[in-house]
């Protein structure tokens, strides 16, 4: 069972190092634990060709772009993560279905039957926990890039978007992605429950 999971309630330390400069976005509380259920995606050579595309035009226009297809062996190992160079050495990215929410300790046990069981609307959970719901108008994505500032969207990133979509739209849109599981990340511990085939 998951609960088993948490007996030793170590929680690691901060490490911006580690995250490419980023913080947490939330103050640590004792007892409290971050959550985040989500839809992996395995990216095919296309597709991941396509992401790596994106990322460095992305890279060329603002230097501060960090991609997030992270290599699989660098963290493995528990080091500095590094960019994945081919799409078998690529980590997973994800599809988020609820924001970033915070439970109680106590809850987690409960929080994770309730996945177990796949209740289909994950707003209605979130809100029985007094935590927020899902975007109001949701654009199901999977980010796979990033930067640090509040200046990086920028004219010559809005002038790109045309090109880039002209570019490689077309071929992003037609790449079909297979959905095997809904994952969770509960602190640093995941779980997953698969989905039924039709």
């Amino acid at each position: 069972m998951l609960m088993d999971l948490y007996k030793d309630r170590e929680r690691l330390p901060d490490n911006p190092e580690r995250h490419q400069g980023r913080t947490r976005a939330r103050a640590h509380v004792d007892g409290s634990w971050p959550v985040h259920v989500y839809l992996e995606v395995k990216l095919s050579h296309e597709l991941f060709d396509i992401v790596t595309t994106l990322t460095r035009t992305t890279q060329s226009l603002v230097p501060s772009t960090v991609s997030m297809l992270q290599s699989t062996a660098s963290l493995k190992k528990n080091s500095i993560p590094i960019e994945a160079e081919s799409a078998e050495d690529a980590s997973e990215l994800h599809i988020s279905l609820t924001r970033p929410i915070y439970l109680q300790e106590l809850h987690l046990g409960r929080f994770t039957s309730e996945l177990e069981s796949l209740v289909a609307d994950m707003d209605v959970i979130a809100q029985r926990y007094s935590q927020p719901k899902f975007y109001p108008d949701p654009e199901f994505h999977a980010s796979f890039a990033w930067a640090l500032g509040g200046g990086v969207l920028d004219s010559k990133i809005v002038d790109a978007i045309p090109e880039l979509d002209g570019e490689l739209g077309h071929d992003l849109r037609h790449c079909s992605i297979g959905v095997k599981r809904v994952s969770w990340k509960i602190g640093q511990k995941t779980g997953s429950v698969d989905l039924l085939a039709e």
